[in-house]
Formats: structure tokens, sequence, C-alpha cells
């Protein structure tokens, strides 16, 4: 909880609240637009685009991607050992 609530204010610093679809797609490490799409398409992104008036382009909430971000790294190392006290 500790490491996603130090993430989303380091992400938000850097990026202000919202990021372009270009930002969003090159934090999550798509290789392409249209890779960023395809999975978003199918579900496997938890992001919702939001619309701004006056714009053709999505955004998206930094907050939300830093979320997934650290989702991604929790279950990338399985899941955490119990410490043991040395005898």
């Amino acid at each position: 909880m500790k490491e996603e609530v130090e993430t989303v204010a380091a992400m938000t610093r850097q990026y202000g609240k919202v990021l372009s679809a270009e930002e969003a797609r090159a934090l999550l490490k798509f290789k392409s637009a249209s890779a960023f799409w395809t999975a978003r398409r199918r579900g496997h992104l938890q992001l919702e685009p939001i619309k701004v008036p006056g714009r053709k382009q999505f955004m998206y909430a930094t907050e939300d991607v830093a979320r997934l971000l650290v989702g991604w790294k929790a279950n990338s190392q399985g899941p955490r050992e119990k410490e043991v006290p040395m005898a």
C-alpha cells in the first residue's frame, strides 16, 4: 500500500494528473500504439480513458496508470515470504 501511494505521488509530480495515450503507452512499455489499443480493447488493461473536450485523443488518469504498474509489479514478484527470526 505504501509503495502504491509513493508511486502515485511521484508520477503525479512528474506527469501531472492526466497522461496522454502516448505517455501511458510508453510508461506501460507497449512497443506500439496498436499493441496498446489491442490490449485495452481485449480487457487486458484496467484503464478507463478520459475524453477531454476539444481533444481528439484520449487521456488517462496518472493515478490509474501508477496503480496498474504497482499491481503488475506485485504480481510479478509472487507471494511475499514471511520473515522468520534467526535463532
